[in-house]
């Protein structure tokens, strides 16, 4: 859709793109610059990219970047245009700024570059411009082009099958002999087979709007050895290139990387994944009569927690042939990886109550965020290494919890929007994902470039007026879409599908009344969108509301007679966005009898729609039945999650439930979002939270204590609360911020005071509210009448 957009964008480079020969798919290319005499540099900027490969999962090993021998970027990662036409893939490239200015204080006197890149077929080549100013005033650019020297290491990787689930990425057999030392670094000498680099065909490309990953070298917690074997543990999943040196061994050396031990083992990583990954590498030890140490360095990332080596002498391309137990033990010298993470300061967001299980789920939720988030979100970097919308929409909402900023998943919804997935819900999705942005920085760019795009996700031109309900069986579906309701599908609790669905009729509903906001802020005639919002509204709770059972209804066309729990949890969630559509909904004393019932009965993607329709419209039991269901212990949990080990949320609730599971699945971070708007009650009224509410959920909790950084504000939202007796909160809001509180009220007549004050208040079902609650840090407070 945007390839205009991008072509516009454009910039100047001083150099071109460079390769090796037209053989190498994997490239050492380096260049040392010495300084003039008295110079002093002052700062260092690079602009960097490489020609994406074709596949959007592997955007991520096309240049690496070290500066004076230290580790300092890694990328491009994807871009924001439709990767499907190979044609206009290379209008997807983008390059990163990176501040090198640190790498130059080890090296005064010159600076060593080196860019590692990676090529599969179409185009190729890496292309860099690296800016000096000196305190002279003096300015140098080192561009990319024939004057670096490239080496071909395709001979020391030695690609072979493939790592990926769904996708091909080669597993790297490497050969220690092949590898020419220690090539990044300002003491290196190239020997005859480096080459000059050989210019290639120019690219366009884009700035990116995101923050350059970070990468870095970590060591693992836990190292066990015995002559034949090592396992190590990294304690949390990350996503990184292994490495290893190890002398006094000349055979092979047999890797492997996991997510999982196998039951009943202590060192013995399940293989391959569940997830269809084969994280396994032989590499050959040892440079015949040379006592060097043998260098190991792998190019793609895997993501994984577990690794195991095993030592033999004989093996083939797939692992050791020959297991018998080595007289001498290899010598280790090191074992790391280099980590590569989305910025994440975990200071800026933070959590605590009085319920243990509630802060643990936090961290794990939180530390999800921190360890899986790359260039930009993503179902997982195991098995498909997708954007997909909802899995997109539930992590950036996570991480607006606990992280500032808004360009991360503003990048990734465009990516998203170019590369639409299957599911009909999620393409339904993307209203949200545009409002989103909106409401967090009052940046309204996506629903201006997406209108129609946005307008047809809703599925209102399927709108049947006869009916009064999105009807597929009167209107052809999107090419290549069809209704998914849960994900896997053993959680759909039996979910009857047919052309007229409830869930789909209520995300239309949900979808429509945000896309009808972003409407009214961008000037358009809305009328339309809510007058169909309304009359599905209206349609749902009665045709699709069963008054003998007080439940709500599949569908038609013959899922009249059943009720699965998400027929329930999606009517709460989208009818609880607007007012006007709540006062629509029936009774919902049997709804929540049901529910409480039912427990969590869908996946963890389910739970979103579960948790957000209890905070929005079974909200009178402040909270409680919400937070029983956070922190409850059963199969269906993150306590279980955390109970089965894991450092990260996974795929599903359980083996049980997708035996393809992975153990690093940030769309399971529905618990960030439910602390947020639930538990502490904090929500945007107007865009970038210059109005806002807070109307804390507590339940049954005592006391919690909270910091929500903020995408345009200068300080983040920090609340606190004592729930005793009476109810206490302590805010501190932005500048230039106003906003409504809730307070819970128990049995009795209560007063709230502000600061020790009387204020005006008016009580909204089980709550006490007051209004225009000043910026700054102030407390809030009930007190008996």
């Amino acid at each position: 859709m945007l390839a205009a957009v991008l072509t516009a964008a454009v910039v100047s480079w001083s150099g071109e793109p460079i390769w090796g020969t037209n053989e190498t798919r994997y490239v050492y290319l380096r260049k040392a610059v010495g300084f003039e005499l008295g110079e002093v540099v002052d700062t260092i900027s690079a602009n960097i990219t490489a020609i994406p490969h074709e596949g959007r999962q592997k955007l991520l090993g096309g240049y690496r970047l070290y500066v004076n021998g230290l580790i300092a970027g890694v990328g491009p990662g994807r871009g924001e245009c439709d990767y499907t036409p190979s044609a206009t893939a290379s209008l997807c490239t983008l390059f990163d700024t990176i501040d090198l200015t640190k790498y130059s204080l080890n090296n005064k006197t010159g600076l060593t570059l080196a860019i590692q890149g990676y090529y599969e077929k179409g185009l190729k080549g890496v292309l860099a411009d690296f800016q000096i100013s000196f305190k002279s005033g003096k300015k140098l650019t080192i561009p990319t082009d024939a004057t670096w020297s490239a080496f071909d290491a395709t001979t020391y990787h030695t690609p072979y099958g493939s790592i990926g689930g769904n996708y091909v990425a080669p597993r790297e057999n490497l050969i220690a002999r092949n590898h020419p030392g220690s090539w990044w670094s300002s003491s290196f000498e190239q020997t005859p087979d480096w080459l000059p680099a050989t210019p290639q065909l120019m690219f366009a490309t884009s700035p990116k709007s995101t923050l350059p990953l970070h990468i870095f070298e970590e060591s693992p917690a836990y190292v066990q050895v015995n002559n034949s074997f090592a396992f190590f543990d990294f304690k949390r999943e990350v996503s990184a290139a292994i490495s290893l040196s190890v002398s006094e061994f000349n055979g092979y050396v047999e890797v492997t990387l996991g997510e999982e031990l196998i039951d009943g083992t202590q060192y013995e990583i399940l293989y391959p994944m569940r997830t269809g990954n084969h994280y396994r590498y032989v590499w050959k030890a040892g440079h015949g009569g040379d006592s060097r140490p043998s260098e190991f360095f792998i190019h793609e990332n895997a993501l994984f927690r577990y690794g195991m080596m095993r030592f033999c002498m004989t093996a083939d391309s797939d692992g050791c042939t020959t297991r018998d137990a080595l007289a001498t033990r290899p010598v280790i010298n090191q074992i790391s990886a280099l980590v590569a993470r989305y910025p994440f300061n975990k200071d800026q967001g933070s959590f605590t109550s009085n319920s243990v299980m509630l802060n643990n789920i936090y961290d794990l939720c939180s530390n999800t965020i921190r360890d899986t988030s790359l260039d930009t979100f993503t179902d997982s970097h195991t098995r498909e290494r997708l954007p997909y919308e909802a899995d997109g929409y539930i992590t950036s909402l996570s991480r607006f919890a606990v992280q500032k900023g808004f360009e991360w998943q503003k990048h990734s919804y465009r990516h998203t929007f170019e590369n639409p997935t299957w599911p009909t819900e999620w393409r339904q999705f993307t209203p949200f994902m545009a409002y989103s942005i909106y409401m967090e920085s009052g940046d309204t760019e996506l629903a201006e470039l997406y209108w129609d795009y946005l307008l047809n996700s809703t599925q209102a031109r399927c709108f049947n007026k006869t009916l009064g309900l999105i009807d597929f069986g009167n209107c052809a579906r999107t090419p290549g879409t069809k209704d998914i309701v849960d994900w896997p599908a053993v959680y759909r609790d039996g979910y009857v599908m047919t052309n007229v669905n409830t869930v789909i009729n209520s995300f239309t509903v949900g979808s429509l009344t945000v896309l009808s906001r972003l409407g009214r802020a961008l000037g358009k005639d809305i009328s339309e969108l809510e007058s169909t919002a309304d009359q599905i509204s209206t349609t749902i709770t009665t045709k699709l509301f069963n008054q003998s059972s007080g439940l709500f209804v599949d569908g038609l066309d013959g899922a009249e007679n059943h009720s699965a729990w998400h027929a329930q949890t999606n009517v709460l969630w989208h009818l609880g966005l607007d007012e006007g559509l709540k006062q629509k909904l029936p009774n919902l004393d049997r709804i929540r009898s049901f529910l409480k019932e039912k427990r969590i009965t869908g996946s963890v993607y389910g739970v979103y729609a579960f948790l957000m329709g209890l905070y929005e419209n079974l909200n009178d039991d402040h909270g409680q039945l919400a937070l029983d269901m956070i922190t409850q212990c059963d199969t269906n949990s993150w306590c279980h999650m955390l109970l089965a080990g894991a450092t990260a949320t996974t795929e599903a609730w359980s083996i049980e439930g997708t035996e393809n599971l992975s153990w690093s699945h940030p769309w399971a971070t529905t618990a960030l979002t439910a602390i947020k708007k639930g538990v502490m009650g904090l929500k945007p009224l107007k865009p970038g939270y210059s109005e806002f509410i807070i109307q804390p959920q507590p339940g049954n909790l005592t006391s919690a204590s909270a910091v929500f950084p903020q995408s345009v504000q200068s300080s983040p939202f920090r609340i606190s609360f004592e729930n005793n007796s009476s109810f206490s909160l302590t805010y501190s809001s932005p500048a230039g911020t106003s906003g409504t509180a809730c307070l819970p009220v128990k049995a009795g007549s209560f007063s709230m005071l502000l600061d020790g004050k009387v204020v005006k208040s008016y009580s909204k079902s089980t709550y006490l509210c007051t209004d225009n609650i000043p910026a700054g840090e102030h407390v809030l407070k009930l007190t008996p009448q």
